[in-house]
């Protein structure tokens, strides 16, 4: 059954990256624009991060009762961000297909975003040559 499931995983995740590329053909072919680009998924990662870190800076401000602000303005910012990708879409394409189109990439670079965060602190742990510490004076 495990085996069933990583392979209907696999078919998903091809038939997901498929279409994809079939909205870009069609949005460049229509628009002249590339729907899903990597400007906008860098960004989209970046309000994404900011919205969680900032409501995690919320949440435990409230349970403090500190200054909850510091939070809030985090969570303003990747708003914001998160909108100009809409934005952008809808003033590249039309405005149905816009939203519609912007909906469903938002909803998919969710957990996009979390694989790739991953693989970053990954890549910076390498990048950095992290090594085990050794106590020598004991």
């Amino acid at each position: 059954m495990f085996i069933l499931k990583i392979i209907g995983f696999i078919l998903l995740a091809y038939f997901i990256y498929s279409e994809v590329l079939e909205v870009n053909r069609y949005t460049y072919k229509q628009y002249r624009y590339e729907f899903f680009n990597t400007q906008n998924f860098v960004i989209t990662v970046i309000g994404y991060v900011l919205l969680f870190i900032g409501d995690m800076w919320y949440a435990d401000a409230l349970q403090v009762d500190a200054d909850i602000l510091n939070g809030q303005v985090l969570m303003a910012l990747g708003a914001m961000l998160v909108i100009y990708v809409v934005y952008t879409n809808i003033t590249n394409t039309t405005l149905f297909f816009g939203i519609v189109m912007s909906s469903l990439q938002l909803l998919l670079y969710i957990p996009l975003s979390v694989l790739s965060m991953f693989i970053l602190v990954i890549v910076i742990g390498f990048a950095a040559e992290t090594k085990p510490v050794y106590v020598v004076n004991r």
